[in-house]
């Protein structure tokens, strides 16, 4: 499939045009796999939240350990689709052996992710999955069970009983959306009384923008006793919401997903629950996948990782705190 790239765009993918082709076979693949290092492209909906600069890091060390080249290239944002689409047609032109994808729009990416797989190539998708494509693998989080342990949590702080704020994410992410959905639905099922006020969809997913959104939510909303948010930036805005209103110790607050910041809002005593994935174990399982798949061996069609719910209690623990700062600010 021709398509047109800018100068930019083209430029800033040169360097993978060096690369050496290889054979258009599936068999012939799979032969020359053992003979030479396998090529993987990693295209993620960001790099610039937390989450993905753990999974980029997971990623590494999946290809240091099983020797394999790996190019990872991402979108800038959450909301560059048309970049994203490029990305993989590109990929493919330079023949890697093997595409991980985390789809930020699930029509959208549906064409590039049937052309990855029309060229009998691996593709594993991280993170959001996809439908109408028959991908090799999928690695990620399950979003329903996540929601349902935050609900189940915040009934049981708030004893069965008050007013919780749902701060939704942008419209369209599948992944945010499931994990609201069950957080609404198992607190109607199992606390009756507690009430769940929502917000509007926001319509970027960019760090900052709806600190405005999340204070005039709870202005609107004086009595509320709990808050909960279904990602790192409705949680982050949120904190910094909080924060501004001097509502530690008044309401109850579950977020989901972690930065620096949120970690240190949680030790603080602002936030009393957070949920995490293991977005290091999803790009390592992601890779290890994907190199599998490419050597011609069979693997899981669906590869689940860990949650976890985390509070304040929980700090000291090694395997916490791995989840819950960054390399450059381990204590």
């Amino acid at each position: 499939m021709e398509r047109t790239k800018n100068l930019l765009f083209i430029l800033y993918l040169f360097p993978f045009f060096l690369l050496a082709g290889c054979d258009s076979s599936s068999n012939a693949r799979t032969e020359q796999s053992t003979l030479r290092q396998l090529k993987v492209a990693f295209v993620p909906k960001s790099s610039e939240f937390h989450y993905w600069k753990n999974v980029r890091s997971g990623a590494v060390k999946a290809a240091k350990d099983l020797d394999v080249k790996l190019f990872w290239r991402d979108p800038f944002h959450e909301d560059n689709v048309v970049t994203q689409i490029d990305l993989v047609y590109s990929f493919l032109e330079i023949q890697v052996d093997a595409i991980v994808l985390a789809p930020i729009d699930l029509i959208s990416l549906v064409e590039p992710s049937a052309a990855v797989l029309n060229e009998q190539k691996p593709l594993v998708i991280v993170n959001t999955e996809l439908g109408n494509v028959d991908y090799t693998s999928f690695v990620g989080t399950d979003n329903i069970k996540l929601g349902r342990t935050c609900a189940t949590q915040m009934g049981k702080m708030l004893k069965g009983t008050g007013k919780v704020l749902l701060q939704r994410f942008r419209k369209g992410s599948i992944t945010t959306r499931q994990r609201e959905q069950a957080f609404q639905e198992t607190l109607a099922k199992d606390f009756p009384q507690i009430e769940v006020i929502t917000s509007d969809e926001y319509p970027q997913a960019k760090p900052g923008e709806a600190v405005r959104a999340s204070l005039a939510f709870l202005a609107d909303h004086p009595d509320a006793t709990g808050v909960y948010t279904s990602s790192e930036v409705t949680t982050d805005n949120m904190l910094q919401a909080i924060k501004q209103k001097q509502l530690k110790g008044k309401v109850t607050f579950i977020g989901t997903n972690v930065n620096d910041s949120i970690a240190a809002g949680l030790a603080q005593g602002y936030v009393q629950g957070l949920a995490l994935q293991d977005p290091y174990q999803i790009g390592y399982e992601s890779i290890e996948a994907a190199v599998t798949a490419a050597k011609g061996k069979p693997v899981k069609k669906r590869i689940e990782t860990e949650t976890y719910f985390i509070q304040a209690e929980n700090l000291k623990d090694p395997k916490i705190k791995s989840l819950l700062y960054s390399s450059e600010t381990l204590p």
